[in-house]
């Protein structure tokens, strides 16, 4: 969330009840603090205390090791004080905790102010594992030399993904839906041999829900055709259809064979788990969807589950960038033959093509977070059939842009193409810190090559001489802001100021890295369903800052992926391709200008934050779309190691405001996730 980097004081209105916010900040984070300190004061008399309290808050034992490694806790030496805090995983030595951050909650519960600034933080890239066994331990060491340790045991995904199984596994499965009213038409496609069918069709005969009929057609000798026959006399369901030989000819003819409501094809080697049925049916009568998918994962000859794949709710962005939705989907009949059915012998296999224009015409989409499918093997689209089908997508949607293969296989990128000519109008709060700005203004000018900007200074009583001359060295627009410094006030003001139709609103400790990131944002922001758009923001050592924020995760919001490494995939894809988020970081956002007048800009109770969690949340309440992408990347010069406390006024506010969301979840964050956590650890308890 937003910081401006300015020294001023921050105050605010906050017309905000005092049971509001006393109810609001027992759901906060800092309760999970202060249970902690409560705990440690019943278990040990302050006379038998060690000499070091300790207590390691992150990670969570059970997390998952994956990404980064986030650390948090509090320290407080009863002699001396605290001279280090060492972070191990196993016994290599990762680095140093910074120490001495705001600690008020353990300060108040001892009752010994010198303890309001005994918690450590540190944030390291996850290594490559050289073993399963993964045991994170803390060091605390004081100027008299005592030593304690705290250690947390952290799971590999393939064991945390087991344990996940066996907590689900365990619970009943019982029948989600009382009508039979839905059939289902399930197409084995072409291709699979008659060991696949045979596996497959077991997995859909013991289905819970009973109105589906099986269509199979393998390109196989009469033999084989007679035995796969056999085995279909089981159920009647199950109709083997003699077509012909091709298989793109033969896919069309088993869709229009169907007689079901909604077609599911599954790609050869598929299996359906025993309610993915009744599952689906379940979220029809409910949703009334024409397009349903679901979360999938891998099971082996051994008939070992592995690589979960727990997805976001509907994601188009996403889908463009990757085939996040895979073969786990069944979609409306009439709209799969309205769509022109499969388009070709290479869509039968990998259904990208099928995925993308079911999407363009499909009014609601519905995603159940729930393992119904399981592969025998990854499905993989080969670029550039991936490309191809992608840019005959974009140009039926007439949106400006043009795929390319991305740094990976199976992500792709987009180039802007036939921008709008729009002045974008850059709102930056400042004040002082003239290395910051003249870092920011100097990469903005000199390395940008959209040039139909300007930038709006808003300056909080500026008082240094540097600061003021950085100031006069560029050609922009100063608006005077004196006064008690609140955040959602400066850029407000900066709006009024503004002469473009985008705003992109802009920390001060940011520095531009690449001469198209104006252009990645306005790819995005000039489109009429989208609210708002971020980018990529790094810390100085090119790890991730900000890559979307998710609703809920450290109780109020956070960043997603903080610490991950720049360049890296992130969970299938979701730090190198752009997708949709609940909401953004006002460190660096643009918006249409109209959009952010009408909601009247920012909030201005919010006094230091929240307040762009707020407008992106007002902005989707509108219908429109939030987008993270990875083009635009940006340094953040936020400290890698500052505390974990925001202001609890504005978090009281947030929660109070926007309960229903947080009772629903981030859509965009799926519910088997652990909020707790910033890396898609699986929630496991």
């Amino acid at each position: 969330m937003s910081r401006c980097t300015s020294k001023g004081q921050y105050a605010g209105r906050m017309n905000v009840s005092r049971l509001r916010i006393k109810s609001a900040i027992q759901s906060s984070i800092q309760v999970l603090i202060s249970s902690i300190v409560r705990s440690v004061r019943q278990v040990i008399p302050f006379r038998s205390r060690p000499l070091i309290l300790h207590f390691l808050v992150q990670p969570l034992p059970g997390s998952t090791y994956f990404g980064s490694l986030e650390i948090w806790g509090w320290a407080v030496a009863r002699v001396g004080t605290v001279a280090r805090v060492e972070v191990f995983i196993n016994d290599r030595l990762l680095g140093e905790a910074a120490y001495g951050f705001p600690s008020p909650d353990v300060a108040d519960h001892f009752g010994d102010p010198s303890m309001s600034h005994c918690s450590y933080s540190a944030r390291f890239v996850a290594l490559p594992r050289a073993q399963d066994h993964l045991e994170v331990r803390v060091r605390v060491t004081t100027t008299g030399g005592h030593v304690h340790e705290r250690s947390s045991i952290l799971l590999t995904p393939e064991q945390a993904y087991a344990k996940w199984l066996a907590r689900t596994g365990s619970k009943q499965t019982v029948c989600l839906s009382k009508s039979t009213e839905v059939r289902f038409s399930i197409l084995i496609m072409p291709g699979a041999s008659p060991e696949q069918v045979a596996r497959m069709l077991d997995s859909i005969i013991v289905q819970s829900y009973p109105a589906w009929e099986a269509l199979v057609a393998v390109l196989v000798d009469c033999n084989e055709a007679d035995s796969i026959f056999g085995q279909a006399q089981r159920d009647p369901r199950v109709r083997l259809c003699r077509v012909s030989d091709d298989e793109y000819m033969c896919a069309q003819e088993l869709l229009r064979a169907a007689i079901g409501h909604y077609v599911m094809p599954l790609v050869p080697g598929t299996l359906l788990a025993p309610h993915a049925l009744d599952s689906f049916a379940a979220a029809v009568a409910s949703t009334n969807a024409d397009l349903l998918y679901s979360d999938h994962d891998h099971i082996n000859s051994q008939g070992q589950r592995l690589h979960p794949f727990f997805k976001p709710d509907w994601s188009p962005e996403y889908l463009r960038g990757t085939l996040y939705i895979g073969p786990a989907f069944c979609v409306r009949h009439r709209l799969f033959l309205q769509a022109g059915g499969f388009s070709g012998n290479d869509d039968i296999r990998y259904l990208h093509d099928t995925l993308l224009r079911l999407a363009e015409c499909a009014q609601r989409v519905h995603h159940i977070p729930d393992i119904l499918v399981h592969l025998s093997q990854p499905i993989k689209v080969p670029d550039n059939i991936a490309i191809s089908a992608v840019n005959a997508h974009l140009e039926r949607l007439r949106l400006p842009a043009w795929a390319k293969l991305g740094k990976r296989p199976q992500r792709l990128l987009f180039d802007p193409l036939h921008l709008p000519e729009a002045l974008v109008s850059i709102i930056i709060p400042t004040r002082d810190a003239p290395a910051y700005l003249s870092r920011c203004l100097e990469s903005i000018f000199t390395r940008s090559s959209y040039r139909q900007f300007e930038v709006v200074l808003v300056d909080n009583d500026t008082r240094d001489p540097e600061a003021i001359a950085v100031m006069q060295r560029y050609p922009v627009k100063r608006v005077l802001f004196p006064g008690i410094f609140n955040y959602s006030q400066a850029n407000n003001l900066g709006a009024m100021y503004a002469q473009g139709d985008y705003l992109l609103f802009l920390n001060n400790d940011t520095e531009v890295l690449e001469a198209d990131w104006i252009q990645h944002l306005l790819l995005y922001a000039c489109q009429s369903d989208v609210g708002a758009v971020g980018g990529l923001l790094l810390y100085p050592d090119h790890t991730v800052q900000h890559a979307g924020v998710v609703i809920g995760m450290s109780t109020v919001a956070d960043h997603v992926m903080r610490g991950f490494a720049a360049d890296e995939d992130g969970y299938f894809g979701s730090l190198a391709c752009a997708r949709e988020v609940l909401a953004l970081t006002a460190a660096c956002l643009m918006l249409k200008k109209k959009d952010f007048l009408s909601l009247k800009g920012f909030d201005e109770q919010f006094r230091t934050h929240f307040q762009d969690v707020d407008l992106c949340l007002r902005l989707a309440a509108q219908g429109l779309r939030l987008v993270y992408t990875p083009r635009a990347r940006l340094i953040h010069h936020e400290s890698v190691t500052r505390g974990h406390n925001y202001d609890q006024a504005d978090s009281a506010l947030l929660l109070g405001r926007w309960s229903e969301i947080y009772e629903r979840g981030d859509p965009y964050y799926n519910s088997n996730f652990d909020l707790r956590c910033l890396n898609y650890s699986l929630r496991l308890a």
